[in-house]
């Protein structure tokens, strides 16, 4: 049988944590990769992983979803440190339309954009520069 399965997953500062692969990052990893076309080693690695999971306890569980947490927590943050404030800036909105606008204020994981008139709350991942 296949021995557990190991990923190094980045967190903030820089520091890795050694856990084992949960069932949900394989949805996500697989749903991302129908999207951009990813074949081969990637999806066998992650097939691997799979099978991993099954032999998870719950703390194993609970340990990677809080690494996920930061990963996702410093993703958001680099995003917002990318922007300033009175940057131009575009997004899609939620009816599909583009929405342009300037940046009047960051938050930790989002982005406060004034397009017309209209505030918009945006998260700074979706924000991309004029």
């Amino acid at each position: 049988m296949l021995s557990s399965l190991i990923i190094l997953i980045k967190v903030p500062m820089q520091i890795f944590i050694e856990k084992k692969v949960d069932k949900l990052v394989f949805r996500a990893y697989s749903s991302i990769c129908k999207l951009n076309n990813c074949r081969g080693n990637q999806m066998s690695n992650f097939n691997q992983a799979v099978t991993a999971v099954h032999s998870m306890t719950a703390s194993e569980i609970d340990l990677m979803v809080e690494a996920i947490k930061l990963r996702r927590t410093a993703l958001a943050r680099g995003s917002v440190r990318k922007l300033s404030v009175g940057d131009l800036v575009k997004f899609t909105g939620k009816r599909g339309e583009t929405v342009r606008g300037s940046v009047v204020k960051l938050n930790r994981k989002t982005a406060i954009v004034n397009s017309q008139g209209q505030q918009w709350r945006v998260t700074a991942s979706l924000l991309s520069t004029c």
